[in-house]
Formats: structure tokens, sequence, C-alpha cells
């Protein structure tokens, strides 16, 4: 299972950073530059806005599809029809309290146009993410890859041809931008339905009340974590809008920012997608789960100290190269925000592995804690520090959450603490540490080569000092073929 882990691991994220790094650093940075702060602010506070009602269109059915095919992966036949009905009822449902809540919330004209267009396709990406859900829980992990790529891809073909062939106008609007991504969200959904189809589902509606009921009643807490998790991940971006006068400036800036977090973070969601299965699996069959847990952890450690010190010592540069008109403001708070992927990161783990074995209801317990700590923080501190301010709430409300999570877990599964904090963890920070800073302030190379050379010394740190022994790697992945 661990070199299936690996092997698929480096597959998805192989196949991700070609597209979706693209799609985030390629594309939506070009069009923001196009459009500007304030006006992708817009579009920025409209998508978190619609995305704060998701749940209705979830309800946790696809973490407890993707939990249960994990453990039987015959119940699709049963599975997909009810849910599939579900899934039709809720996106009514959703689009028109959407509705109701931007008329409630005062939205501007153009505001409530981009709410209804973003509610359109989270509907979309619902029925993308409820099919994927039944591939990742049949352990279809190479399929659900390049279904979790799919639309990206056709959506940033579309952004290409508007935005750099000539016989276009070589610029995008915000509704053409709005309409790629629809194009991409539909057909990249209706491959994903074909695949499941050929996996054995069968398309029909399935109006068994008493199925549905059940179904609802095991899979309620999810969603009452998801909605929580959503407030308190999204609600930074509205708060802005809501506390300052210019607060879409203030959202787009911290838009721009979060597109190097968002990037970053695909590393843990995608380890966190395969793990819910495997966890499910194990904990099924009553097994030990310290090796997987010891083995992701591992994978994500890696990345979550060296992208953090990348932004840091080399931020300015990096912003700068993709915004030169935002200035020091958006590098400020690239620069703080990042650190949020280190806590962020754990979380995916461990909050992983407690949904796997089906602690919801103290997951509940510690999102409601965070999303209070959240909103308060921000109520406080974005009157004051703007931007920054919606920065340092993130980031406490996140150490607060996962720290909380991790010591839970190391409880209730009994891992060692010495697998997460030992002299090989702490000697590969401190090298990297030390690497990034004297290569930044040495400055040997141009600044990229700097930050590339700081990378290299830290990667082979890990398996110098054998944080990760490549031999074990090695037949890991053999053993995964």
């Amino acid at each position: 299972m661990q070199g299936n882990l690996i092997s698929n691991f480096a597959f998805q994220i192989g196949l991700n950073l070609s597209i979706k790094l693209f799609w985030l650093f390629g594309i939506e940075v070009a069009v923001q530059n196009i459009l500007g702060p304030e006006t992708y602010g817009v579009f920025y506070v409209g998508f978190n806005f619609a995305f704060l009602f998701y749940i209705i269109l979830d309800l946790g059915l696809n973490s407890y599809n993707s939990r249960t095919l994990g453990g039987n992966e015959a119940e699709i036949k049963n599975l997909f029809p009810a849910m599939l009905s579900i899934k039709i009822m809720l996106a009514v449902i959703y689009f028109l309290i959407l509705i109701i809540a931007s008329k409630i919330s005062g939205h501007s004209a153009l505001q409530y146009q981009v709410v209804l267009f973003v509610g359109m396709q989270q509907i979309l990406v619902s029925f993308l993410t409820f099919f994927r859900s039944n591939i990742s829980g049949m352990h279809l992990f190479r399929t659900d890859s390049i279904l979790s790529v799919l639309d990206r891809l056709i959506m940033g073909l579309i952004c290409v041809a508007l935005i750099w062939l000539p016989f276009f106008n070589k610029t995008i609007t915000i509704w053409q931008f709005l309409w790629a991504q629809s194009i991409g969200y539909f057909f990249a959904a209706l491959i994903a339905l074909f695949a499941v189809l050929n996996k054995g589902a069968k398309l029909y509606f399935s109006i068994n009340k008493e199925l549905l009921l059940s179904i609802i009643k095991k899979s309620y807490p999810l969603a009452v974590l998801f909605t929580l998790m959503t407030l308190y991940t999204r609600i930074d971006s509205i708060m802005l809008d809501w506390l300052l006068p210019d607060g879409l400036y203030h959202s787009g800036i911290y838009a721009s920012a979060f597109r190097f977090l968002d990037a970053s973070v695909m590393f843990a969601v995608l380890l966190g997608n395969m793990l819910l299965p495997m966890f499910s699996r194990l904990i099924t069959q009553q097994k030990p789960v310290n090796e997987l847990v010891s083995q992701s952890y591992r994978l994500l450690i890696i990345a979550a100290v060296i992208l953090p010190l990348c932004t840091f010592f080399f931020g300015k540069q990096l912003y700068l190269s993709l915004y030169p008109n935002y200035g020091d403001y958006g590098v400020a708070v690239t620069q703080v925000l990042f650190f949020d992927f280190i806590p962020m990161s754990m979380g995916y783990i461990f909050g992983t592995l407690l949904t796997a074995s089906n602690q919801v209801r103290l997951l509940n317990y510690v999102s409601f804690a965070g999303l209070a700590f959240n909103f308060i923080l921000n109520w406080l501190l974005i009157p004051k520090y703007q931007a920054l301010g919606a920065t340092y709430a993130t980031i406490a409300t996140q150490c607060l959450v996962s720290g909380i999570i991790f010591l839970a877990c190391t409880k209730i599964f009994y891992l060692p603490k010495k697998d997460f904090v030992n002299t090989k963890v702490i000697g590969f920070i401190v090298i990297s540490i030390m690497s990034f800073y004297l290569l930044s302030w040495l400055n040997p190379f141009t600044w990229i080569w700097n930050m590339v050379a700081a990378i290299l010394v830290s990667v082979s740190s890990v398996f110098v000092i054998k944080l990760i022994n490549l031999n074990d790697w090695l037949q890991l992945l053999k053993s995964g073929k």
C-alpha cells in the first residue's frame, strides 16, 4: 500500500505540476493583471461567497462515498443512483438559496451576476467531484489524477486562445473568463461520468426514501464539518470586502498572494484525497495506520519547509515577476501568508485520518472553535492591517486547528511523537533555513538560481541525513507497480 501511495502520488504531482501550475501562474496571473486587482476582486469575492454555500451541494456525500467505496467497491451499484438523485435535488436548492443570500447581502448588479455565474460553476464542480469520489474510492488513482486536471486543461486552452492568439483581441473580460471556466467544468464532469459508468455504475434515478435518509443521516456530520472548514478558510476575503471601504481592491491583493499558497496546497490536497480510502481500508481491516501516516508525513514535511522558505527569502522577486504593478503590499502579504502552508499541510494528513476513522464530531468541535477564533481575529485585525490582518488571522487559526487535530491523532491511534519531531526532522529544518539564508545573503548567482541552489541543498539533505531513504523509496515504488 505504501508503494502505491508513493507511485500514485508521484504521478498525480507530475500531472498537476504540468497543468495546474500553468493555470495558476500562466492563466490566472495573466487574467488578474489584465483585469486589475479591483475587478478581479469582484470575481474572487463572488467565488468565495458562492463557495460558502457549497456544502448544500455536497452535505458530506463525497467523503462518505469515497470512504464507503474504499471499504467495499461493490457498493457502487447501490450507492451511485441514490447519490446522483440527491445531488440533483441539492443543486436546485443550492441555486435558490444563493439567489436569496446574494440579494440579502446587498451585492451590486455586477457582483450579483458574478455570484450567480459562479454558482452555476459550483454545481458543475460538485458533480465532477462526486464522479471523482467514485473513481478514487475504488482506488483508481491514476484515472482520478487525469480527471483532476482535465477541467483546468480545457479552460486553460480557451484562455490561451483569447489572450495570446493573434486572431483574437489578445485580452479577456471577466465574462469570457467565467465562460471558459464553465466550459472546462462541463466537459470534465461529462467525461468523469462516462468513466464511472464504465466501472459498473448504472445511470438511473433512485428515489428510495429510506436509503436516501440513511445516506444523509450518515453523511450530515461531514456536511457540518465541511461548512465550518469552508467558513474559516474562505471568510477572510469576504470580510475584507465588508470591513474596508476599498475592500475589493484588498481582496484582489489577497487573492494574488493566496495564489502562491493555493498552488502549494495542491500537494497536500492530492495526498489527502488518496489517503482517505487508504486509511478507511486499513481501519476497516483493523490494521495499524502508523506506517502510512509516517510515510505521508515525510512526504509533506519536505514541501512544508522548503516552499515557505522560497517565498520568505525570494518572495519579492517571485511576486514582482508575476505582478509588477502590485508593489510591496502584495509582496508582504505573500511572504507572510505562505507560512500557513505548514499547518495546512499537516492538517490534511491528520484531519483525513480522523475523518476515515469517523471522528467527525471531534473535527466539528475543533472546526467550530477555529471559525469563532478566525472571525474574531479578522474583525480585530483587518481594519488596522488590511490584507495582512486577514493573513495573520488565517495562520493563527490554522495553527490552532491543526495542532489540536495532531494531538488527537497521537492519542487515538497511539502514534509515537518521535516519528514527527526527531533529530532528522530538526536537522532538515535547520539545514534548509541555513541554505536559504546564506544563498540569499551571499547572492552568488541571479536570484532564481540562488533559490534553485537552496532548494537542491535542502532536498539533498533529506537523503544525506536519511529523513527519507532512497533505497526504501525505490523498493516501495517497485512494490506498488
